[in-house]
């Protein structure tokens, strides 16, 4: 293995999103629900409906712009909340772009990395949000390329944005590259569908689908790091 460019994804790989998103929601909805159980489950629901969401976007059935009010629609329609949805996005996607939490050992990972390798940022997200959330975490100084599917048009598992962020990069060669993501559906189905080397970040340990092969599987930063021989 004589990789070049590490590409990693963020939320779910680098950035706790789970936190963040947890975080943002309750934010936006205490003085909504006033009722502890009641946001719980108000959460619960939108988390359903976010990855049902998401889905449809990564398979181009939805817009980014479609995306962000579309989520809290159909929330607010299933729970029978009767508020705007686009103010609710809007305050939403606000109070998300605020969080910047790390997984641990993040920073310390991507430390190491960057005397060794060149590394770059590819995710699905919202430009706003996710260019604020870097530029508001220590990570930013080691990423000199964010990709973003809204700015690109282009979400992953498509192959597109691999093809464009090699493009941008310069001088590195598919061969020369791997990206390390969460996702199986977006991170690794994108690189294998460019034909890239992928690593499964895997720290659930979730089953694999029979459908999709990463190159390699990590559940751990110290596992990832002894795959890249660091």
């Amino acid at each position: 293995m004589n990789y070049r460019l590490l590409l990693f994804d963020l939320d779910g790989t680098l950035f706790d999103y789970k936190k963040a998103q947890e975080h943002a929601f309750g934010n936006t909805f205490t003085s909504i629900v006033k009722k502890e159980d009641e946001l719980k489950t108000l959460h619960k629901l939108y988390q359903e409906i976010n990855d049902q969401v998401w889905d449809e976007f990564q398979a181009d059935k939805l817009t980014a712009d479609q995306l962000r009010v579309e989520r809290f629609i159909r929330l607010l329609e299933q729970s029978q909340i009767e508020f705007d949805p686009i103010k609710v996005s809007k305050t939403y996607t606000d109070n998300l772009s605020r969080c910047s939490f790390l997984l641990d050992g993040a920073l310390e990972l991507v430390s190491e990395l960057a005397d060794k390798f060149k590394l770059a940022l590819i995710t699905n997200g919202l430009s706003d949000v996710q260019r604020s959330r870097i530029a508001n975490s220590e990570l930013d100084k080691y990423f000199k390329h964010v990709f973003i599917s809204e700015e690109i048009g282009s979400p992953k598992p498509n192959p597109d944005i691999f093809d464009y962020a090699l493009s941008k990069v310069g001088s590195i060669e598919k061969k020369e590259t791997i990206v390390i993501g969460d996702s199986i559906s977006s991170d690794i189905l994108g690189g294998n569908n460019f034909g890239i080397d992928t690593c499964w970040f895997n720290p659930e340990n979730l089953p694999q689908p029979a459908d999709v092969m990463p190159t390699y599987t990590a559940k751990s930063y110290e596992e990832l790091k002894a795959m890249l021989n660091v």
